[in-house]
């Protein structure tokens, strides 16, 4: 499904919830333009110039995929106790099952409790950001959450929040 699509099926919904008329001619409009020139910039320009990587991808036009694709395995270093190890013990291991997603202990440095690494794309993130890339092995409403974290204002609140959540953490294992 292309962007042109799916933005005319928000703008429907709120057409709909507004019950406007303008925004139902703007969702058409998203519906064109996908249809009319998204596709035939896509078959005629990217498909000709990047050939290997239009086949590698592997979406057919028009449909969309529960999995995003994501080149190349992973692997994802860890503490070995504190916050991030409870959730990926309890959550990302079981959703991650099978996939190209390889767990590695990490030694604390500096604090630092989850890194995300992915040498064929470049990638290699901490933190927040590591935890988001994480996110984007798993099915499309995860990967969607991942792209939202991304954000910048988005992901510095969260960065804020995980390291409130780690101080709490240490100061309730310092009296236990």
């Amino acid at each position: 499904m292309g962007p042109g699509i799916i933005s005319a099926l928000v703008t429907l919904m709120l057409a709909a919830w507004a019950r406007s008329r303008g925004l139902v001619f703007i969702a058409v409009m998203f519906a064109l333009f996908d249809v009319v020139y998204a596709h035939w910039y896509n078959r005629t320009h990217i498909a000709h110039a990047m050939p290997q990587e239009w086949n590698r991808f592997g979406v057919r036009l028009w449909s969309a995929r529960w999995q995003p694709f994501v080149e190349g395995g992973a692997e994802v270093l860890i503490s070995r106790d504190g916050p991030t190890r409870w959730v990926w013990d309890r959550l990302w291991r079981r959703a991650y099952r099978g996939q190209a997603v390889r767990e590695r202990p990490l030694e604390p440095q500096d604090g630092l409790r989850l890194r995300y690494r992915r040498p064929a794309a470049g990638i290699d993130d901490t933190a927040v950001l590591a935890a988001a890339r994480v996110l984007e092995h798993g099915p499309l409403p995860l990967a969607m959450l991942e792209w939202l974290i991304r954000f910048a204002g988005i992901g510095a609140a969260l960065q804020i929040t995980a390291g409130l959540i780690i101080r709490w953490y240490r100061r309730g294992q310092a009296g236990a």
